[in-house]
């Protein structure tokens, strides 16, 4: 049977790790891995999940995208699975979803659905969107990690957008299958969701349409609140599903 890693970097408050280890003590049995990279946490937190699947790496990494990287060299599973800090696996079966999957599609990466949460607003993708060549949220993008002749890292120089290039190098060395079912809910309010010009600037990098984009997102985000910016920029994407 197929293992599954996960790997979780924690830079912000010890809520957000707490909510999204809980998520992970909560599934049901089948083979997998937790590995969390922070800065530091009280001995106290360690203590208290003190698993036989779960690896804390304290104090190791220089950056989010370093500390990604120190995930891929200590993970042990045939798939990983990068899970943001504040994220949470949808229901007690989301893993055993997954190696469900991996066991019957094996070398291949696997996509399924994300619910974005902002407040009391949830979100969850189109379907025409979730079939589109354009959908390929990390958070729920599950890469195989065996038969590399060579494993992809997160270039570490890009301080934003590095997850979307690996995830870019992963599609040219792996085929893909998407499967529309509730794997993560996705808080929003991570490094690469609300924009700043610094975005901006990093995104001209891979193309004039994505700065320009970016620019547009920024100018809106200052004209209205916060709520009212998710509503407009996933109007066509996503389907809201409560207030």
């Amino acid at each position: 049977m197929q293992k599954l890693s996960i790997v979780t970097i924690h830079k912000g408050p010890i809520s957000n790790l707490r909510k999204t280890l809980d998520s992970v003590i909560k599934q049901e049995i089948c083979p997998f891995e937790q590995i969390v990279i922070t800065p530091k946490l009280p001995a106290n937190f360690i203590s208290r999940y003190n698993k036989s699947f779960l690896k804390f790496l304290v104090g190791k990494d220089k950056s989010i995208y370093n500390a990604m990287n120190i995930g891929l060299r200590h993970i042990t599973g045939n798939n990983v699975i990068f899970l943001n800090s504040g994220d949470e696996f949808f229901g007690k079966n989301a893993i055993k979803l997954i190696v469900n999957k991996i066991n019957l599609k094996k070398n291949k990466i696997l996509i399924f659905k994300i619910l974005l949460k902002y407040k009391n607003l949830k979100f969850i993708p189109k379907k025409n969107y979730f079939d589109s060549k354009t959908y390929f949220p990390h958070p729920v993008f599950v890469v195989p990690t065996t038969n590399y002749n060579k494993k992809i890292y997160f270039n570490e120089n890009n301080e934003t957008i590095s997850d979307g290039e690996w995830i870019r190098k992963n599609l040219n060395k792996f085929n893909y299958e998407k499967f529309y079912n509730d794997l993560v809910i996705h808080d929003l309010g991570g490094v690469s969701t609300k924009p700043t010009y610094k975005l901006a600037l990093e995104k001209k990098r891979v193309s004039t349409k994505e700065y320009f984009k970016e620019l547009f997102k920024l100018f809106l985000f200052k004209i209205v609140n916060e709520e009212n910016y998710y509503k407009l920029i996933f109007k066509y994407k996503y389907n809201l599903i409560n207030e």
